[in-house]
C-alpha cells in the first residue's frame, strides 16, 4: 500500500492500494487493487475488486467482483457484485445493480439498481435507474429510458 492515508488497519490479503486514501475504509476485503485518490476509499468487506481512476468505487463498501475504471466510475456502488464500469462518470449512480457492462463517458450514469444491463457509448441509457436486461448500443442512445426491461434500444448513429 502506497500513499498518504491508504488503509493502514486492513486485515484483508492480497490487497494493493496506491493513492491518497485509496481504501482508506478497508478491513476484511481482501484481493483489491485501488488506484487513485479516493479508489475504492469506503470499501469495508467487499473483495477482487479493480478500481482505477480518482474515486472510482468510492462508496463501494460490500459489493465484490467489480471493475470501475475512470474519474468517479461506480462511485456510488455499495452492494453490486459482477459490473464493469469503464469510463469517466460511467455508472456513478449504481448502488446495487449487479451483472452490468457500461461502456463510455457518462453510461449508465443514473442507474442505482438495475440489472444484467450492456450500455456501450457515451451516455448511453444516461437515465436508467431501474430496468434491466437493456441492451443499448451508440452515443446517447436510450439517453431517456429510465425503467424499460429486455429492450435493444435502436442505434443512434451520429449525424
Amino acid at each position: 500500500m502506497v500513499g498518504v492515508g491508504v488503509s493502514e488497519r486492513t486485515t484483508g490479503d492480497g490487497n494493493s492500494f496506491f493513492g491518497y486514501q485509496a481504501g482508506f475504509q478497508n478491513s476484511t476485503g481482501h484481493n483489491n487493487t485501488f488506484l487513485g485518490n479516493g479508489a475504492g476509499y469506503n470499501n469495508v468487506s467487499g473483495f477482487y475488486n479493480v478500481h482505477i481512476g480518482s474515486q472510482a468505487g468510492g462508496q463501494n463498501t460490500t459489493g465484490s467482483y467489480n471493475v470501475f475504471i475512470g474519474r468517479q466510475a461506480g462511485n456510488g456502488n455499495e452492494s453490486g457484485f459482477n459490473n464493469s464500469f469503464i469510463g469517466n462518470l460511467s455508472g456513478w449512480s449504481n448502488v446495487s445493480g449487479h451483472h452490468n457492462v457500461f461502456l463510455g463517458d457518462s453510461a449508465g450514469l443514473r442507474n442505482r439498481v438495475g440489472s444484467d444491463n450492456v450500455f456501450i457509448g457515451s451516455q448511453a441509457a444516461f437515465s436508467n435507474n431501474t430496468g434491466f436486461g437493456n441492451s443499448v448500443i451508440g452515443a446517447k442512445a436510450g439517453i431517456s429510458n429510465p425503467s424499460g426491461n429486455y429492450q435493444l434500444l435502436a442505434i443512434r448513429l451520429p449525424s
